[in-house]
C-alpha cells in the first residue's frame, strides 16, 4: 500500500473514533442530564442535634399566656410546645442549619416532631415559612421563667431591641412575619402523645435555606379551642426524639457533568489501548 493510500485509510479511521467519541460524550451528557432532571440516585440527609456530631438547630416557643410571659425567653428549656387558651395562645418558632447542602438540588423535605405530653382536644397545627425580615431571631438559653437581653420571645425578635416586623405578636402575622400559606397542617391528637408528628416543608423554602435564606419556621394552632402541646426540643435529653429534618437532594448539575466527563475520560483511554 503506498503511502497515499495508507493515509487516505488512517483518516477515515480516525474521523471515525471521532464520531464515535462525540457520541459517546453526547450519551454520557445525556444521562447526566437526566439524572439531574429526575432526580435518580437522591442522597438523604438527616439534621437532628446529638445525630453525626450535628448541633445546628434552634428552637424556642413564644408565649403570650399571662402578661409576665410575653417577655420571657424559653430557648434553654427541653421542651417547646404549641398552645392556644383563653390568655393567649404559644407559638413554636425553629430553625435547622442546612448550609452543607449549599450547591445540592433540593427534593424533599419532612421535619419530625416528638409528642410527649398533652393536656388538650385534638389541634391542627401549621408551619409557615417565617419571612426574611425575621430572619435575626435569637434562640437564647434560659430554662426558668426570665426574659433575655438580644433573645426571642413573644413581644420581641430580640428583646429590648428589635420587635417582630408585624409588632408583638409572637412572629404570628401572615405577610408580614410569616408566609401566609401554610406549608402543611398536621392534626395533633391528644390520645396519641409518646409518638412522632411530621410535616412537609415545601421543597423550594428548603432550598433557599442551603443556599443562605434561612428564617426557620414558625408553628401555629389553627383552631381557638384550647389546646397544649409539648413537644421535645434540641436539648431534650434523649438525642433521638429531639427535632429531626430529613432532607432529600441531587448533586449540582454541574458535579452530574463532571462525572460524566470523567467516565467519559476513562471510556476513550480504553479503547486507545485496546
Amino acid at each position: 500500500m503506498d503511502e497515499k493510500n495508507r493515509t487516505m485509510k488512517f483518516g477515515i479511521l480516525q474521523r471515525k473514533e471521532n464520531v464515535m467519541n462525540f457520541k459517546m460524550i453526547i450519551s454520557i451528557v445525556a444521562v447526566a442530564v437526566m439524572l439531574v432532571g429526575t432526580g435518580v440516585n437522591a442522597d438523604e440527609k438527616i439534621f437532628q442535634d446529638g445525630l453525626d456530631s450535628y448541633a445546628g438547630t434552634e428552637d424556642n416557643y413564644l408565649s403570650k399566656e399571662a402578661v409576665a410571659n410575653q417577655d420571657y425567653n424559653n430557648g434553654g428549656k427541653d421542651y417547646v410546645k404549641v398552645v392556644q387558651s383563653s390568655s393567649g395562645p404559644a407559638n413554636i418558632i425553629m430553625r435547622f442549619d442546612v448550609s452543607s447542602l449549599a450547591g445540592k438540588t433540593i427534593t424533599g423535605a419532612k421535619l419530625e416532631l416528638y409528642a410527649y405530653n398533652s393536656n388538650s382536644v385534638d389541634q391542627n397545627v401549621s408551619v409557615y415559612e417565617i419571612l426574611s425580615a425575621n430572619k435575626d431571631w435569637v434562640e437564647g438559653t434560659i430554662t426558668g421563667n426570665s426574659s433575655q437581653n438580644g433573645s426571642s420571645c413573644w413581644n420581641y425578635e430580640q428583646y429590648t431591641g428589635s420587635a417582630w416586623d408585624g409588632g408583638q405578636n409572637g412572629c404570628g402575622v401572615s405577610g408580614t412575619d410569616r408566609a401566609a400559606t401554610a406549608m402543611d397542617t398536621v392534626l395533633l391528637d391528644s390520645d396519641t402523645t409518646g409518638t412522632w408528628f411530621d410535616w412537609t416543608l415545601t421543597n423550594s423554602v428548603v432550598q433557599g435555606w442551603a443556599d443562605g435564606d434561612n428564617a426557620g419556621v414558625v408553628f401555629i394552632a389553627d383552631s381557638t379551642a384550647y389546646s397544649r402541646y409539648y413537644l421535645a426540643s434540641s436539648e431534650y435529653s434523649t438525642a433521638t426524639l429531639r427535632p429531626k429534618l430529613t432532607i432529600t437532594y441531587t448533586p449540582e448539575p454541574a458535579t452530574m457533568l463532571l462525572l460524566g466527563i470523567g467516565g467519559l475520560g476513562v471510556l476513550i483511554r480504553r479503547r486507545r489501548r485496546g
